[in-house]
């Protein structure tokens, strides 16, 4: 029994050692373990002719994209920021700017009510002219792509109405750092954020005298030239500007020459500081005998220059026509200029009373001349005053006032006067006589 048992067991034990041995003895799983491997060799292979059948479908989308940026490119190169300044002068140069509004950082816009009495012109030579207001001034600017800066000169002494913006104008345009276009509109960023200037092209039907006309002068620079006119303003104003004047019923068309940007019409209406040329021969035709004797006065003190020691006893001319004859006067001198010869003197009439003191309020530089060939009267009228001279009526001290108003004393009055009045030299003149004298020897006409 003991022995049945113990072949039993060793039955039982071969037996499952023969089961167990089944899975662990099979080499099946060693080789199944590698079919992946050899199964995904082929797959990269599929991905490759995968692949080519996708591409044909993306390439019709993709080579537009590559045909589109360069008709894209084109169109931005023309527009884009400039490349040097070259390009940057297509932008701005040769052109009138009208100042349209102020970016302020805090208030946003500000809109200028008329900006017609501010503009801005860069010149191509570098040179940039301003109107600021009443005030007509010049400058130089720098120019990058990107970048600008602007010199102005100083203002004038021109008074401009209460509302005025010249002052800031002119400071803002010397704090301008950077430029860009917005549209049509040009911009200037100014310098530590402090705002931003917005201009806006004039319109060329409108144009100014600042926009024709307008001359500079640049700093120490003695001669500037400006289309037909050629003048030394140095010393007596920072620039000049000219128009042609049409006829009137009394004046022939004619040449109008302004400083400093002061209104044309108001310098007329006003006896401001001004200068004529008149075609000679059309004032004679066109008014008569009231132009042809002013020519003809100035032609005989012209021939009679040479040799002249004293000053002539005779009346001087004037044109346009005065109401009175200038018959007041002293400071007498022959002057030519560039292409012509004429006479200079200074005097209280037209603006005055037939008798009356004579004050600094009527009192002006004339010069009145002739071209060599006979055809343009040159008249200058620049007001001066002194110190010898009251100011007004009202400020003639009260002994002046009654000898000067008296027909049996105004006599004596008006010689005293002359005599002290042409014994002061040049300087005493505020103007200096001199300045202008040189002012009348630079005219050219061109």
């Amino acid at each position: 029994m003991q022995k049945y048992l113990v072949w039993l067991f060793l039955s039982l034990w071969v037996l499952l050692v023969a089961c167990s041995a089944l899975p662990a003895s099979t080499p099946s799983p060693l080789p199944l373990a590698t079919v992946p491997e050899q199964t995904a060799v082929p797959q990269p292979t599929l991905s490759p002719t995968a692949a080519p059948t996708l591409r044909p479908t993306r390439t019709p989308s993709a080579t537009p994209s590559a045909t589109a940026t360069p008709s894209a490119t084109p169109t931005l190169e023309p527009t884009a920021v400039p490349t040097g300044v070259s390009d940057a002068a297509v932008f701005l140069t040769n052109l009138t700017w009208q100042w349209v509004a102020f970016l302020d950082p805090a208030a946003g816009p500000q809109e200028i009510a008329e900006p017609a009495r501010y503009a801005l012109r860069l010149e191509a030579d570098g040179r940039v002219l301003i109107q600021a207001d009443c005030h007509t001034i010049g400058g130089t600017y720098s120019l990058t792509a990107g970048g600008i800066v602007i010199s102005p000169d100083p203002l004038t002494e021109a008074d401009c109405p209460a509302d005025s913006l010249a002052g800031q104008f002119v400071q803002r345009l010397s704090g301008a750092v950077l430029w860009f276009m917005a549209g049509d509109d040009l911009l200037f960023d100014l310098a530590a954020d402090s705002g931003g200037m917005r201009f806006r092209r004039a319109d060329p039907s409108a144009a100014t005298d600042f926009e024709q006309n307008q001359v500079v002068a640049e700093e120490d620079t003695a001669v500037i030239e400006g289309g037909a006119i050629r003048l030394q303003v140095q010393g007596v104003a920072h620039s000049f500007a000219w128009r042609a004047i049409q006829a009137g019923p009394l004046v022939p068309a004619h040449i109008l020459v302004t400083f400093d940007g002061e209104n044309s019409e108001e310098v007329v209406a006003n006896n401001g500081r001004r200068l004529y040329i008149f075609p000679a021969q059309e004032y004679q035709d066109l008014v008569g005998i009231a132009a042809a004797s002013e020519v003809s006065r100035l032609q005989g003190l012209i021939q009679a220059a040479d040799g002249r020691s004293d000053p002539p006893p005779s009346l001087m001319p004037l044109l346009p026509p005065p109401f009175r004859l200038m018959d007041r006067w002293v400071q007498f001198a022959d002057l030519d200029f560039t292409q012509g010869a004429g006479v200079r003197y200074v005097a209280d009439t037209p603006n005055r009373q037939a008798i009356g003191p004579w004050t600094n309020e009527t009192t002006a530089y004339y010069y009145q001349g002739l071209s060599n060939d006979g055809r343009f009267y040159v008249s200058l009228i620049w007001p001066v005053r002194t110190d010898a001279l009251p100011d007004t009526f009202e400020k003639a001290t009260d002994d002046v006032k009654a000898q000067s108003t008296n027909a049996a004393t105004y006599d004596a009055y008006l010689r005293d006067t002359q005599d002290l009045l042409n014994s002061l030299p040049p300087s005493a003149w505020k103007l200096d006589l001199r300045k202008l004298d040189a002012l009348i020897a630079s005219l050219a006409l061109q």
